[in-house]
């Protein structure tokens, strides 16, 4: 897992940010933040995670998206969160009722190419406007790591969470041609004291936002 500083405020709160599958920071890096110091973790070909870098926060924040959810769910026991926000992701990524199902999933393995990502990034935008903002940050990952990191998603989909996440809300995207919305309701239903949020956007949504401030309240 790679975590990397995106904004530093010198704050002793820290927003910590668990991206999708295939991310880096780059489609993320219009946002910005006044109240906290911002890391990312991203790529979960490893779930290998270093808690000591947050020693120093009293107070822990989570924002995940997608297969985040499912990442921030099997490392949460390390750190000490205060509240997190999901959005369009569950902690059972791949799963026939509670994620994206296992078929779909194996297709994608099977059919990995610089061609089939950009029809999985269509999917995942929507439209051409939403698709154009999403490309003028690509992220800079490699096909080899892209197929690394989903394959260790894949053979980890029954490992159970570590510890329970105090998640405070789920935002579900009704336009979400990724990560089925019916099944992100299913699972999010399944948890006491977590505010569904149901929206009419696409997978991926962070055009629509400009700090990470708006996601958090």
């Amino acid at each position: 897992m790679e975590v990397k500083k995106l904004i530093s405020n010198n704050k002793n709160k820290v927003l910590l940010f668990f991206a999708g599958w295939g991310m880096d920071e780059r489609p993320f890096s219009h946002l910005g933040s006044k109240d906290y110091d911002v890391f990312i973790a991203y790529d979960y070909h490893s779930l290998h995670f270093d808690p000591t870098l947050f020693i120093n926060y009293k107070e822990v924040y989570i924002v995940a998206w997608s297969m985040g959810v499912w990442a921030v769910s099997m490392i949460a026991h390390t750190l000490n969160i205060k509240s997190a926000v999901a959005i369009n992701g569950t902690e059972r990524p791949v799963d026939d009722l509670y994620g994206i199902p296992c078929p779909i999933v194996q297709g994608t393995l099977e059919q990995l190419s610089p061609e089939s990502l950009s029809r999985f990034n269509r999917r995942m935008c929507g439209n051409r406007s939403i698709l154009d903002f999403y490309n003028a940050s690509f992220p800079l990952r490699t096909i080899e790591s892209l197929r690394k990191e989903l394959e260790s998603i894949y053979a980890q989909r029954n490992q159970e969470p570590t510890n329970s996440v105090p998640w405070e809300k789920a935002i579900i995207g009704g336009k979400d041609s990724i990560f089925p919305p019916l099944n992100g309701l299913r699972f999010w239903k399944t948890k006491e004291n977590v505010s569904l949020i149901s929206t009419d956007t696409t997978h991926y949504p962070f055009h629509l936002w400009n700090n990470w401030e708006e996601i958090i309240k």
